[in-house]
Formats: C-alpha cells, sequence, structure tokens
C-alpha cells in the first residue's frame, strides 16, 4: 500500500470511529434455539444489499442480465425473512458506487432500528473524497466505507 493510501485509510477509520457512534441494537425475541443450542441475545446479519431497480435511473449493479438478483431487495422484504430466522439487526452494505445511492438507503431505513449501520461505497481516490466523507458520515449509522474501486489496485501489501 503506498504511504498516501495507508494515511488516507487512517484518517477514514479514525474519523468514522470518532464520528459514527451508533447505538447499540434493541433486543428483540429471536426464535427458540435448537435443542442444545445457547439463546442468542443478538444475531447481526453484516452484510446485505438493498437495492430498487425500479428506481429512476437503475441501480450500477446487480447487472439486468442476472435474472436472479436484478429485481428490488427492500427493507420490508429483507425484515421479513430475516426476524423469523432470529436475526435481530442488521449491517447494510452500499454495492453502488453512486454517492447519493448511500443516501438513498439510509432513507430507506430511517427510524427502523432493525438497520443498525451502513458500510458506504465512496471512491477514496477522489479529489473531494474528504468532503464526500464527512457528509456521509453525518449520520450515525455509518461506520465505515467500502474500499472497491473498480480500474485501480489498491495493493495492501506495498508498504513504500
Amino acid at each position: 500500500m503506498h504511504r498516501s493510501t495507508l494515511l488516507v485509510l487512517s484518517v477514514v477509520l479514525g474519523f468514522l470511529g470518532s464520528t459514527a457512534q451508533a447505538e447499540p441494537p434493541k433486543p428483540v425475541n429471536p426464535s427458540s434455539p435448537a435443542p442444545g443450542r445457547p439463546a442468542v441475545k443478538h444475531l447481526i446479519d453484516t452484510h446485505i444489499h438493498l437495492y430498487d431497480t425500479t428506481r429512476e435511473g437503475g441501480v450500477p449493479w446487480p447487472p439486468a442480465s442476472d435474472k436472479i438478483l436484478y429485481k428490488p431487495h427492500l427493507p420490508d422484504e429483507f425484515k421479513r425473512v430475516a426476524q423469523p430466522a432470529g436475526v435481530t439487526g442488521v449491517v447494510i452494505v452500499e454495492a453502488s458506487d453512486r454517492l447519493a445511492d448511500n443516501q438513498w438507503v439510509l432513507d430507506q431505513v430511517k427510524d427502523d432500528e432493525f438497520y443498525v449501520a451502513l458500510v458506504g461505497n465512496i471512491d477514496p481516490y477522489r479529489d473531494d473524497f474528504g468532503e464526500q466523507l464527512q457528509a456521509l458520515a453525518r449520520d450515525p449509522r455509518v461506520v465505515g466505507i467500502r474500499v472497491r474501486v473498480r480500474g485501480k489496485a489498491v495493493d495492501y501489501a506495498d508498504s513504500r
């Protein structure tokens, strides 16, 4: 990893750690445990995607050719499936590289404590990265960013 990349990531993690202090989820009654298994106070799904393929402008992921994933996946659908399985909270990971889509997801789960956090998706190589990060981190549910830059390798082994 280049020193500049390491510095950016260090600043990001420090910034998010100091600004995004989401409260722990309030427990709900998870489904009864199987015989011989202990009860679970919190069962958090740490990686789901929410998106609506029918939105104006569509979505950059998944591709329309994906006949299984290319359909709306919204909060009510996931909650309806997850809660009976004992899931008590969810961390959403944004798949879209469009900054506005991070806010769209946050708006979809506003005031719903089941959705405890968002890992946003912003490009750390953009000139306005700091401003984008600050805007995203204003919401305390934002707990991190997804470093996934297409076409640019992030070499974590390079310590120059």
